[in-house]
Parts: C-alpha cells; structure tokens; sequence
C-alpha cells in the first residue's frame, strides 16, 4: 500500500489546485449540460444502499390474527385524523386487511407494518413506509409511534 506524499501532489497539480470552480452561465457547455436539480443529483444515489437489508428490518410485516372488532365509524373518523396528521418520518404502525377469496366467499388476511412514512398521497390514496405503498382503503388500524422532528 503506498502513502500520499502531499507535497508531491501539490506539484503535479500546482497548475490547477488553486483555481476556482469554472463557472458556466449562458455560455455552450451550460446550454448543453445545464446545472441538476438537487432531487435529480440524488436519484443517481437512491440505489446504493450501505445497509443491506436495513428497508426490510425497518419495514417490520407481521401477520397478525383477524382483529376481534370491527371498526366503529368513530374509529374510522380518528384514523382519518391521524392519516391527514401523518408527515415524512414519523414512525407508525399500521394493521392493513387484504381481502382473499377463497372460492365461496371473501375473507381477510391481517398484517402489521411498522416503519417510518416515506410518503403521503392522499389525491393519490396510498401512504408509503420505508418503500412500501399502502393504499389507503386498506388501512384497518394506525398508530403512531413516533412524530418525527418537525
């Protein structure tokens, strides 16, 4: 493994080392290479993941066994609340029903998701946790567990 010597380096680039960043308005390279948007610089980022597996261990899915009420207008009302409360990073626990049909009639799979909300769309009916979308009618039950730091 071979050292840096700083000194060397400071030579072999002492032609370019103390300029300023070349700056690029209206001019040719800028109409063909026009400065990225902040999001669009991150997306080239998105798929590299230092934690394997750490979305999965976040995004906790658990069966659960079928609820023993149903919900109660009233409790539908507060979970209503709480969906248009939700904001990015906000940790929740939501008990989500999918409907199976079995051949004569239509039964309900129950499953707990924790994590932290990635995102919220009501006009578009979905919430997401970690990277998981939820569509909204299939909400049973919500909890927050945690408000992010706003």
């Amino acid at each position: 493994m071979s050292t840096i010597n700083i000194e060397e380096t400071r030579k072999k680039y002492r032609d370019i080392i103390d300029k300023e960043r070349p700056v690029h308005e209206n001019d040719q390279f800028f109409a063909e290479h026009p400065k990225m948007d902040l999001l669009e610089r991150a997306k080239i980022f998105a798929p590299f993941s230092a934690l394997r597996g750490l979305n999965k261990t976040l995004s906790a899915r658990i069966k659960i066994p079928h609820p023993e009420n149903d919900l109660t207008p009233e409790r539908e009302d507060e979970i209503n609340e709480l969906l248009h409360s939700l904001h990015s990073g906000d940790m929740i626990s939501i008990i989500i029903r999918t409907p199976i049909y079995d051949g004569e009639k239509i039964r309900y799979e129950f499953e707990k998701i924790t994590g932290a909300v990635a995102k919220l769309k009501p006009e578009e009916g979905y919430v997401q946790v970690i990277n998981e979308r939820i569509p909204l009618n299939r909400i049973y039950d919500i909890e927050i567990i945690d408000r992010s730091n706003r």
